[in-house]
């Protein structure tokens, strides 16, 4: 029963900002529409899931005015990219002639996955067209390359490097399968059966609490699903907020979900023994909480002092008092208070 409540609570934030999604951006969904009109045809309710979360992604909105090029649409939109074109000679490629990375960049299309076993593959630049373009094929086991092709460099390598060695593909927590009623295939006699399917939504709602603990409890596994079967989908909201804090604008909240996580690691500690050393991570929290608190009244003015005492707890320097706390994450956690105060003043 819970899975299918997590299950009803993601296809009904799908319908309803979807669409949106779709409407506010005027891509050339020709391709995609090409796909998704015959995938639903035949009653797939799992179909029109993933045509459905892909809106969603930052995929289906891959265009910004710095990549809309022939030069960046290698990974924006590869199919519509120019082998030839560099950072300084490209074309440009406006968004209403964008496809984003549409089904053909990632997926062979019927004849040609039929022929070599896999409908994975890392579409050729320059090949060709969703028909008649050229794939690098993808087994089993070869997931994290479709992902690699675009997701390289520095800020990823490290992420990927420590998952690779616990075993764990990019698609365990970015595309989780979650149960999907296949309403269309229940019968008088036969209840609508349901299919686990990968979603294509690939990031996470940071934005949307309920929308991201119904994803965050398959991409980790939580309450008896998967990986973590012993901890809770508060938990993986929290670790998801803690990883993720670095992608974008620093909240309060992001940064008491990676005090949180780090707390629970052991790499920030309070300082002391016992009752002393629980009370200042306490009061390390209590300050944060308060910055959150203050900034959702409307009042940043006031949220700053929190923020501020918060910072001075890690770091006495310029304080009166001892740190409250320590620990290998503390360099981390000041930095993002830092960011936050900076971001928000």
């Amino acid at each position: 029963m819970k899975a299918f409540n997590s299950c009803i609570v993601i296809l009904a934030a799908v319908l309803m900002l979807g669409w949106s999604a779709a409407s506010a951006q005027a891509y050339d969904r020709e391709e995609y529409e090409g796909c998704r009109e015959c995938h639903s045809a035949r009653g797939t309710d799992h179909m029109l899931f993933v045509s459905d979360t892909w809106l969603l992604s930052g995929h289906a909105n891959s265009w910004a005015e710095s990549n809309g090029n022939t030069y960046c649409m290698s990974c924006h939109a590869p199919l519509q990219a120019d082998p030839l074109a560099t950072r300084d000679n490209n074309q440009p490629v406006p968004l209403e002639e964008s496809e984003a990375l549409t089904c053909a960049g990632c997926h062979l299309p019927h004849t040609l996955a039929g022929e070599v076993g896999t409908r994975l593959g890392n579409f050729i630049v320059g090949s060709g067209d969703a028909e008649t373009g050229e794939w690098v094929p993808r087994f089993e086991g070869e997931e994290d390359e479709l992902c690699m092709q675009c997701h390289s460099g520095s800020r990823h390598e490290k992420e990927i490097t420590m998952w690779q060695m616990k075993e764990v593909k990019c698609i365990d927590c970015h595309m989780p399968k979650i149960p999907v009623v296949q309403f269309a295939l229940a019968t008088d006699t036969e209840p609508a059966p349901v299919r686990p399917t990968r979603t294509h939504e690939f990031g996470f709602p940071l934005e949307d609490d309920e929308a991201l603990a119904a994803k965050a409890r398959f991409s980790c596994g939580t309450e008896g699903v998967g990986c973590h079967p012993h901890e809770s989908t508060d938990w993986a909201v929290a670790y998801i907020r803690s990883k993720l804090i670095h992608e974008g604008p620093v909240t309060a909240k992001g940064l008491l979900s990676f005090f949180d996580s780090a707390v629970a690691e052991g790499t920030i500690k309070g300082v002391g023994t016992g009752w002393q050393a629980n009370l200042n991570v306490a009061m390390v929290r209590f300050f944060i909480q308060q910055a959150d608190a203050t900034l959702s009244s409307g009042n940043p003015d006031e949220a700053i002092w929190w923020f501020l005492f918060a910072y001075l707890s890690c770091d006495g320097s310029a304080w009166p008092v001892r740190d409250s706390v320590s620990g290998e994450s503390l360099p981390e956690f000041t930095a993002l208070i830092i960011r936050v105060m900076q971001e928000n003043w």
